[in-house]
């Protein structure tokens, strides 16, 4: 059994129902999804490219292996989490790129890049 073409079909044809459930939907909706939206899409466009043999049986044995492997994306990757690092980054590499590399120096990170933060509540 090709593991990799099955699944393939089956995130299409998951991706085509939530894709008419989007169309039906008010704008105020889809704006409450736009992130669920945004990692459906993501999965669905790289998912099968990603994983080995055994990962796509084991995504075959899931009723709905689209919205399960969306879900722990946005679960692991999404807004809830905490991107401070993430966000200084992008930061920075703006600061760079506007600045022709004239970085300043983040005072919370080391001469390695690494960001140490300070202790938060009184120094407890």
């Amino acid at each position: 059994m090709d593991y990799h073409k099955e699944l393939k079909k089956k995130l299409s044809a998951s991706y085509e129902r939530q894709v008419k459930q989007w169309m039906a939907s008010d704008p105020a909706q889809l704006i409450a999804a736009a992130e669920d939206i945004a990692a459906i899409r993501f999965i669905h466009e790289n998912l099968v490219d990603t994983i080995s043999d055994e990962d796509a049986s084991f995504l075959l044995t899931l009723d709905d292996p689209l919205g399960d492997v969306s879900s722990k994306w946005v679960e692991e990757n999404g807004s809830d989490m905490v991107h401070d690092d993430d966000i200084h980054h992008c930061i920075w590499s703006l600061w760079e790129e506007c600045t022709d590399g004239q970085t300043q120096k983040d005072p919370r990170r080391d001469d390695h890049g690494y960001r140490h933060s300070r202790r938060r509540g009184g120094g407890r």
